[in-house]
């Protein structure tokens, strides 16, 4: 199977993404609260399905730049990654 050039774009996101779940299950209630704040985070429940839908729409700059330190002069996933998006 070929990967598509979303799923690489998915991937590369995750990969500059790094670990944060260690984090968040480390993290304080009230540090929780305030990230959850700031990305406007909101889940609803549709019990018929029972799923839940998750969006997030973050407040100010996101901070898109590569952690990887991408040198290649076409434009990476990483640096595609825009807010509310």
């Amino acid at each position: 199977m070929v990967a598509s050039q979303s799923d690489s774009r998915a991937d590369a996101m995750v990969d500059a993404v790094g670990d944060i779940g260690r984090a968040l299950d480390r993290a304080e209630p009230q540090e929780l609260l305030e990230l959850y704040a700031s990305l406007r985070l909101r889940l609803v429940f549709d019990p018929a399905s029972r799923l839940v839908n998750v969006s997030v729409q973050p407040l100010g700059q996101v901070n898109s730049a590569c952690p990887r330190g991408d040198l290649n002069p076409r434009p990476s996933p990483c640096s595609q990654v825009q807010a509310g998006t």
